[in-house]
């Protein structure tokens, strides 16, 4: 009998729920330098302020929002694999739709409100542009990772036929491709970040869930205490560890924590919770910074204690998202009329 423990859709958008709070907690406690306000922690690890360290291990969230993309862009294809280069253009149309809405809320705020900082002080119409297109993430920092997304979501129509032909060969070569950038130090570029995305191709085509699966379910104490445990493992692993660079550890242990994560949230019945946050993690992506960093910090470190920042946060970035989601929904009502969807439930599910 086949043992099928795939990911299905809400599976994928638990992980994607999981994946966009770690990302919060990154950009909220990783870095005290960009915050100007104190916080109460809640404890303390290796003579440090905990949240500081959960902060760090949030940054895992890039490789697991890699790997689903990677792994659900194989499976959508793989039973329809014609006009591949058409699909990616209208994946593509639909994120940049959406990117272009949070772009117009927010950046003219910036301008017109911030204009005297930094990140807008020299601004030109080239910069407005640039920025416009993704080309630059001076605006915002954190957006510099939708251009590298735009460029596996290009390549992804060679990708995936090369994966069809010998997957192991084509996983070899970005495993090169990858080893290349990070013998360089260069942590931020294509070359390094095409490696989770093709992890994901990888375990998607061999249906290596299912394997993993098979085993993790035959654990006689598989329970709330164990997948517990198996986080800590991991966390620990990646905090202490001195073998690789953090990001490197994080494409290495991101498909087991994922795996272990959704299990954990289904047994703490979260998972509508997260699968919710899941659906809008693209837009809480493109809007979180401004509320944590760039605009409005002060309104955010309200709460005074770390656990109630958090849930302020998300709080704050969902209720943007349901307005980008109605604006876009409007387009989609108004404009769009001939069959053209645009619809937020597949946009966001594409990050």
């Amino acid at each position: 009998m086949h043992y099928d423990r795939e990911l299905k859709l809400t599976e994928t958008n638990i992980a994607k729920g999981i994946a966009v709070i770690l990302l919060l907690i990154h950009h909220l406690f990783a870095f005290p330098d960009r915050i100007k306000y104190d916080y109460v922690s809640l404890f303390s690890l290796f003579h440090e302020r905990g949240e500081f360290y959960v902060g760090h291990f949030g940054q895992i969230a890039i490789s697991i929002f890699l790997f689903l993309s990677g792994y659900g862009l194989y499976k959508s294809n793989v039973q329809s694999p014609d006009h591949l280069m058409q699909k990616s253009y209208s994946r593509l149309k639909k994120i940049m739709i959406n990117y272009w809405i949070v772009f117009l809320l927010f950046i003219p705020v910036g301008l017109y409100f911030f204009g005297n900082s930094d990140r807008f002080q020299n601004n030109s119409i080239m910069d407005f542009l640039r920025n416009f297109i993704a080309l630059s993430s001076s605006y915002n920092g954190e957006w510099w990772f939708l251009y590298d997304y735009i460029l596996l979501l290009l390549i992804f129509p060679v990708t995936f036929q090369a994966f069809q032909r010998n997957a192991w060969v084509t996983l070899l070569i970005a495993g090169l491709v990858f080893y290349n950038s990070y013998s360089q130090g260069n942590y931020y570029s294509i070359m390094y970040w095409q490696l989770p995305f093709m992890i994901g191709l990888f375990f998607a085509k061999y249906k290596l869930y299912s394997w993993i699966g098979k085993i993790y379910d035959s654990i006689v104490f598989n329970n709330i205490i164990f997948d517990m445990i198996i986080i800590v493992v991991l966390f620990r692993f990646r905090t202490t560890s001195q073998l690789f660079e953090k990001t490197t550890i994080d494409i290495i242990i991101a498909p087991l924590f994922i795996l272990v994560s959704i299990h954990l949230m289904s047994k703490l019945k979260l998972s509508r919770v997260f699968a919710y946050l899941g659906k809008n993690s693209m837009n809480i992506w493109l809007t979180h910074t401004f509320f944590c960093y760039y605009y409005f910090q002060s309104i955010v470190f309200l709460p005074k204690v770390s656990i109630l920042i958090l849930l302020w946060l998300a709080l704050l970035t969902v209720l943007t998202s349901i307005i980008v989601n109605s604006i876009i929904g409007l387009i989609n009502n108004k404009v769009y009329t001939k069959g053209i969807d645009i619809s937020t439930s597949k946009v966001g599910g594409q990050v």
